[in-house]
């Protein structure tokens, strides 16, 4: 890896540091290293910027070169663009990366043998002392409203084009349709703010105990983001989720998702990102304690008592995320989050109390390398007070069991639950969310109900009408919601044709219509997604 870099590295080294009878020194080849790591920091991205205008050339073949459809080829001025966005969003981050990373001077000098190999020392994180939460008084049947992907369109216009061949579309910029965006929303658009609200709106009709988000506010118009529209549009959904909940006893745990980046999915950890976990943690110590917001402020990350017994940890996930060029396998704990987990988790299990996890990407997400088997091993170790995990980011309806990683998917040691999205975009899903219900004796949960809406009917009759789409138990058949119950469920998508069936119409949010995916065609496939907590897991299923 990076061979030719270093190569280049080894010749500037050659010729412009001083020798000594022992070779170069160490001080000089630091130095040296310095000095090309200031330069690169300084006039970087000028030097990117200078291949913006290829974007007019390799238009029509963009897709082919990042591996996924985001512009039309028939219409080449949407690649340019997009092209032309991501070089102002991406620059400076790769030019950041480049100079941090592969030009850090005591690890560059310690890999050619110049200085001594640094020492990678025990990850940093903000220390926290768990006191213990109480005993719950009275405990009942509580509920968990759980919503993701919100992506949320400032710039959504009822009537504007929805077919305009970018990420995102039903902006003005692109003109008037037909075809044209709905009064709340399109399946090739982002979320407006009428459907966003008459989501909340359903706070009060439900009255649940907890509201859990998570992550991905921002919409998909990666070439035009910034780090103010970002958090701006982070701290539009928290002023109107906590408007929702002011009148009811609601309480609030929102993650980070990856579009939270920008550029998106770029997460290097403290003061790289404070421009993010800065402005977004001051947001939300309305309702968060002081300790989860200096943690938050760190790392992007905190744990925060929900009730008596029951903690919430909210996970960065997506420092894992496959694209991320800040991760490093000789660093593979960014911000110190996988100590802090074990560490938290260690005290949670001490003090006798359960933990709800919830964060954006699922650990199958995780870059392969050391991450998702770090993540496992904490998981394994604490399954027995992790109560579920939640996340988001596929918008996509689906569970996955997690097993311990020595036992080949076969000792399930918990369940990753993920809900499909509030967007209609990108999968073409239909609006959702959904309630969980658990104990308040031993914190268990107990199923859950998915809600979605019919989005070509709301936009015809001209009102929002979310309507409970199954139950958890009653539609996967099992008695209750343990990793062993879910490990059946998944055995049985693989051989019963009911089962995959409406496992594939869930997964696609209940679609007559969506993208024909590997799910639909292969029914092993299928099983393999939920009983692959892990690239490997998946991998190892499918043979």
């Amino acid at each position: 890896k990076n061979m030719r870099a270093l190569g280049l590295l080894l010749l500037f080294l050659f010729i412009s540091v001083p020798v000594s009878g022992q070779g170069i020194e160490c001080s000089a080849c630091m130095e040296s290293i310095g000095w090309l790591q200031g330069l690169v920091e300084e006039y970087g991205n000028e030097v990117i910027q200078f291949i913006k205008p290829i974007c007019v050339v390799i238009g029509p073949f963009l897709n082919d070169l990042i591996g996924v459809s985001e512009c039309d080829p028939k219409d080449p001025e949407t690649c340019v663009v997009l092209c032309e966005g991501m070089i102002n969003s991406w620059g400076p981050n790769i030019a950041d990366v480049f100079a941090s990373i592969e030009l850090d001077p005591a690890t560059d000098c310690g890999l050619i043998g110049l200085c001594p190999a640094p020492n990678n020392t025990t990850p940093k994180y903000p220390k926290q002392k768990l006191k213990p939460s109480g005993s719950m008084k009275n405990p009942k049947i509580g509920s968990i409203f759980h919503v993701s992907d919100i992506h949320y369109d400032r710039n959504y216009v009822v009537g504007a084009r929805s077919d305009c061949g970018l990420p995102v579309c039903c902006n003005i910029e692109w003109g008037m349709g037909p075809p044209g965006g709905g009064t709340f929303g399109d399946y090739n658009c982002d979320s407006p703010e009428v459907l966003v609200k008459g989501m909340l709106s359903q706070i009060s009709v439900l009255s649940p105990n907890y509201i859990i988000y998570t992550g991905d506010t921002p919409a998909h118009d990666l070439w035009r983001q910034t780090h103010d529209t970002n958090v701006g549009a982070i701290l539009n959904i928290t002023d109107w989720t906590t408007q929702a909940i002011s009148n009811n006893k609601t309480i609030y745990f929102p993650a980070l998702g990856n579009h939270a980046g920008a550029p998106v999915d770029q997460f290097g950890g403290p003061a790289k990102d404070f421009w993010l976990y800065g402005p977004v943690a001051d947001s939300w110590s309305k309702f968060l304690p002081t300790e989860a917001v200096v943690s938050m402020k760190w790392g992007g990350y905190y744990t925060a008592v929900m009730e008596p017994g029951l903690r919430v940890v909210a996970l960065q996930t997506n420092y894992y995320d496959d694209t991320n060029l800040w991760l490093d396998k000789s660093k593979p704990d960014i911000a110190g989050q996988f100590s802090w987990l074990a560490d938290i988790l260690g005290q949670i299990e001490a003090l006798g109390e359960k933990v709800l996890i919830v964060g954006h990407e699922k650990p199958s997400s995780f870059k392969s390398g050391p991450w998702q088997d770090l993540y496992l091993n904490i998981v394994t170790k604490y399954k027995k007070i992790i109560v579920g995990s939640i996340f988001g980011h596929d918008h996509n309806d689906f569970f996955q069991v997690l097993h311990d990683p020595k036992s080949d998917g076969k000792t399930p040691v918990g369940v990753a639950f993920m809900t499909s999205s509030l967007t209609p975009n990108k999968n073409a899903t239909n609006p959702s969310f959904r309630v969980y219900s658990y104990d308040q004796k031993d914190k268990s949960l107990k199923d859950y109900v998915h809600y979605r809406l019919d989005l070509i009917k709301a936009n015809k009759v001209g009102y929002l009408t979310w309507e409970p789409a199954y139950s958890a138990l009653e539609a996967y058949q099992i008695p209750d919601m343990t990793p062993e119950s879910w490990q059946k469920a998944g055995l049985r998508i693989g051989t019963d044709k009911t089962a995959w069936e409406f496992f594939k119409t869930v997964f696609n949010g209940g679609l007559q219509y969506y993208p024909v995916t590997d799910l639909d065609n292969d029914q092993k496939a299928a099983m393999c997604t939920v009983l692959g907590g892990s690239e490997e897991e998946y991998k190892s299923c499918m043979k």
